[in-house]
């Protein structure tokens, strides 16, 4: 019975550090997402205080000025809800202006960015998860063992 309660503390444990992981990655993506989104606020001159959604007004220039991994939580946040269905989503090279100018929507990241721009956020923000303790909630009583018979 003990051995049962230790394995199941261990596997709680291990479920809340997968969750703690994940976690982590979706805050990652929603902060370098928003890094972009100041800076090509930034570019355009408006205040940080504006909707994201005036990104609309942006140029596929104003992209060209943007690191590949903030690009890269640019499109991932705006594709995917969560990062189960991202799984496995292979993005492609920053490219260059010319390449993204002249190319089509998946050619490079500039392009593919440039494209979701007036796309609305659908990563979620992580899930707050109470870890828990070693030790148990509730102090279990040691279990009754009958003698033959089955009575006491």
């Amino acid at each position: 019975m003990r051995l049962r309660f230790e394995q199941t503390q261990r596997m709680s444990a291990a479920t809340a550090t997968a969750i703690a992981l994940a976690n982590d990655k979706v805050e990652t993506k929603i902060n370098e997402n928003k890094q972009c989104e100041l800076s090509l606020l930034g570019l355009l001159g408006l205040p940080p205080t504006t909707s994201p959604h005036m990104l609309a007004n942006s140029t596929m220039a104003h992209f060209d000025k943007q690191l590949a991994p903030q690009l890269q939580a640019f499109i991932f946040v705006r594709l995917f809800p969560d990062l189960t269905t991202g799984r496995g989503y292979k993005h492609q090279k920053k490219g260059k202006l010319a390449e993204a100018i002249e190319g089509t929507e998946d050619s490079c990241l500039i392009a593919k960015a440039f494209a979701l721009r007036g796309k609305a956020v659908k990563l979620r923000p992580p899930l707050t998860v109470a870890v828990p303790s070693g030790a148990p909630a509730v102090a279990r009583p040691p279990p009754v063992v009958l003698p033959l018979g089955g009575r006491a």
